[in-house]
């Protein structure tokens, strides 16, 4: 006479495993870039506000700005001014300026040449250009206003380089961003695995 085997056979279930390290990985990545963004909006804030603070000479479009250079490249920026008004759509696109150097040469520059613009809330540039030792005058006025009131333009020493730094930094934090968060999918989606199944008595 043969014997029942009453032993329960085991039951297996699959369920969803998180995968931790690249979770936690992600999340540090998300935060670095974060932290690297704010830093380079402070460096380009940063930027443009020394310019503005620091700068040379300061005039009322379309009063002439009259400064003693030196021979170094200089920045005219915009100066932002919530009371400015006179001018239809982007004011440094519609903005020249006539740059006369010691030597008596005059060089043209225009807001909406600009290789880089580099926009902040203290200001916005119009144009870089090289000076050489010695009086120097700038004129600028709007193309499209003859009655511009209340914005002014600042000339000072150029910073660019700076603001090139800031967009790097922007770049690297939206690639460590990006990166974060496939890791974060990654680690939540985690992997398959059987483990055993709770016994019901």
């Amino acid at each position: 006479m043969s014997e029942t085997d009453d032993t329960p056979t085991p039951r297996r279930r699959i369920q969803t495993e998180r995968r931790a390290r690249p979770f936690r990985w992600g999340i540090g990545s998300c935060a670095a870039g974060l932290i690297i963004l704010v830093l380079g909006g402070v460096v380009l804030n940063g930027t443009q506000a020394a310019q503005v603070i620091g700068a040379d000479d300061r005039a009322e479009i379309p009063d002439e700005l009259r400064f003693d250079a030196e021979a170094r490249r200089y920045a005219i920026v915009l100066i932002r001014n919530p009371a400015a008004f006179g001018v239809p759509g982007d004011p440094v696109a519609a903005l020249g300026c006539a740059v006369t150097l010691a030597d008596g040469t005059t060089e043209l520059v225009r807001g909406s040449r600009q290789a880089i613009s580099l926009e902040t809330d203290v200001g916005e540039s119009v144009a870089v250009f090289d000076a050489i030792e010695g009086d120097t005058t700038i004129a600028c006025e709007f193309t499209n206003s003859s009655n511009p009131e209340l914005y002014f333009v600042a000339i000072a020493p150029d910073r660019r380089s700076w603001a090139l730094v800031a967009y790097a930094m922007f770049a690297a934090a939206l690639i460590l961003v990006a990166v974060g968060a496939g890791l974060i999918v990654f680690g939540v989606r985690g992997r398959m695995v059987v483990v055993d199944a709770p016994s019901h008595a």
